[in-house]
């Protein structure tokens, strides 16, 4: 699926997400616990890739292993979605995110 499309679709599903609870803490590069955004991710998704979603150009499928590099190096906003568009973790640059499902 090209990003455009990948875009789109989160952005008209994202209202639609019942959020779980409030958000967790994980702090920012260098400090950010990637590990456990890593371990909640995997566990959240049960899946080996997941759609990360940046914005109209960039956003694309992802494995998780590429996700651990990525997440290593950047502090972008982004959201992430499992290949059937029903579950969500929302992560923001201040180092929190939050996980939820279309329900």
């Amino acid at each position: 699926m090209e990003a455009k499309d990948l875009f789109s679709i989160s952005k008209r599903l994202f209202y639609k997400v019942k959020w779980e609870g409030e958000y967790f803490h994980i702090g920012q590069l260098p400090h950010k616990d990637i590990d456990t955004l890593m371990h909640t991710i995997s566990n959240y998704f049960q899946s080996d890739s997941v759609h990360l979603i940046l914005d109209r150009q960039h956003s694309k499928t992802i494995s998780l292993t590429a996700l651990h590099s990525f997440l290593q190096t950047s502090d972008e906003n982004f959201v992430l979605w499992d290949e059937h568009f029903n579950s969500s973790i929302d992560y923001h640059s201040i180092g929190v995110f939050r996980k939820g499902r279309i329900s």
